[in-house]
């Protein structure tokens, strides 16, 4: 598939925009999963991570790739319509996901947009996700 068709929501089968809320004992979990094509097998998942006792957030890009990504890499990150940001981002342990540094900047993106494309150059490929984060200012009233 072409880049230009990946980014066309119109091309995607499969469209969720139900956050999971998962309560631990220090955190609490909002995943969503990416929008994906039927030929995909694992899903993606945008991850957003409240720790309760620190009052800090982490956000992770669960790519759900055989490919990993690189220890310290760019993400690009589009809200909507608005111009992309490439963005600092760390691998996790596993180097399967990306961690982002600036949570503010996107944290703030989430609570003003509809939709999120991230893009990202793994160790082998490059892959794309859509977001629909229309339902996240319902998703965290109440629980932070």
């Amino acid at each position: 598939m072409r880049d230009k068709d990946i980014m066309d929501l119109e091309v995607y089968k499969i469209k969720n925009n139900d956050w999971e809320i998962i309560k631990e004992e220090k955190n609490i979990i909002l995943k969503l999963p990416a929008y994906k094509l039927s030929s995909w097998g694992d899903d993606s998942f945008l991850k957003i991570i409240f720790k309760k006792e620190l009052k800090t957030k982490t956000i992770i890009i669960e790519w759900n790739s055989s490919d990993f990504v690189f220890e310290t890499h760019k993400t690009f990150f589009k809200f909507d319509k608005e111009l992309p940001d490439n963005l600092d981002c760390l691998a996790s342990d596993d180097k399967k996901s990306s961690i982002i540094i600036d949570t503010d900047f996107v944290y703030d993106n989430l609570l003003k947009y509809n939709i999120l494309i991230v893009r990202s150059s793994l160790q082998k490929s490059k892959t794309t996700r859509i977001f629909d984060i229309s339902k996240f200012k319902d998703a965290i009233n109440g629980i932070l």
